[in-house]
């Protein structure tokens, strides 16, 4: 099988695509052949070493976090899933890239893709939505009529941070490039903040929820906007944000590090508000396998909107 893989940290140009062995399951594991997997900025951080403080992975790195696929092979104690189910999910195991034809994965890993998306939208689902249902519903338990704030509103888990908050009957301030605002809007945005003209720093209100997608923000930056209780949460595994989120679980600190981990039951939710109408993927461009660099190199950019989907085989 075709796989992306990784041998030595550097730029776009160091990823290839080779041939390796299909992986073998164990009575609690599903064989998955890939349709689309979706890009994610932490590979761009495997893919140049930022990540090797934070995990134990060796070479080759396999690149990849979420995906779409058709289930190939089902151990004996796997669960309800049937070869040919149409599923969605994400790997949490460490260097089990899903750019790849085929993977192992765990029922807890993965659910029935929604009826309504084609596999290119559901493969941008998994890592991106979960990261926002986590970070608003898990950790800041968001409830109807609190203000929640997203900066990087218009990005893949920005897109997904706005509609999770709207859904839980929050008011929604995004942050974003005025060009993107009416996307904001549609998605449930009740206010728009043009970054360029006012950066966090210069904005005015507070917030019950600082959710900084974007990852350029600190709670001492926007202190300002938070009341005594509000959270602040980053996606970006930077020292700041690592200790701040042991001084949360010590009960000292209002500031997290969302790490996502696939959740069946989270997919589920996902599922039910994909199916309802309630929540949709936002798409900027599907690529061919082959292309994988040009989709780090627009990843690196800081400024799609939405997700980018890759098409494996």
């Amino acid at each position: 099988m075709k796989q992306v893989q990784v041998h030595r940290y550097g730029g776009p140009e160091v990823m290839q695509i080779l041939d390796a062995e299909t992986p073998g399951i164990g009575d609690w594991e599903l064989l998955v052949q890939v349709k689309y997997a979706s890009a994610n900025p932490k590979d761009i951080f495997l893919r140049k070493g930022k990540m090797k403080s934070y995990l134990s992975i060796s070479f080759p790195v396999k690149l990849g976090q979420d995906f779409s696929g058709v289930v190939a092979a089902v151990g004996k104690k796997a669960g309800p899933f049937r070869p040919g189910d149409r599923v969605f999910g994400m790997v949490n195991q460490s260097n089990n890239g899903t750019l790849s034809e085929y993977i192992a994965v765990t029922p807890n890993e993965i659910w029935y893709a929604p009826e309504n998306l084609n596999f290119a939208e559901a493969a941008a689902v998994p890592l991106a939505a979960q990261t926002a249902l986590q970070a608003l519903q898990t950790i800041a338990k968001i409830k109807p009529g609190q203000r929640v704030c997203i900066n990087g509103a218009s990005g893949g888990v920005g897109t997904f941070a706005v509609q999770v908050a709207r859904i839980s009957g929050a008011h929604v301030t995004a942050i974003s490039s005025e060009k993107n605002h009416a996307l904001c809007r549609e998605l449930g945005a009740d206010e728009v903040v043009d970054y360029k003209t006012t950066p966090p720093e210069k904005m005015q209100g507070s917030f019950d929820v600082f959710f900084d997608v974007f990852g350029n923000q600190s709670r001492p930056k926007v202190r300002h906007l938070l009341r005594k209780d509000s959270w602040y949460i980053s996606t970006v595994p930077n020292f700041r944000n690592i200790r701040d989120t042991v001084l949360a679980l010590m009960k000292m600190s209002k500031s997290r590090l969302v790490v996502v981990e696939s959740d069946s039951e989270d997919l589920k939710i996902l599922k039910k508000w994909i199916e309802a109408g309630d929540l949709k993927p936002v798409l900027e461009a599907e690529f061919p396998m082959h292309r994988i660099a040009e989709v780090h190199q627009r990843i690196e950019t800081k400024r799609t909107v939405g997700k980018i989907v890759v098409q494996i085989g």
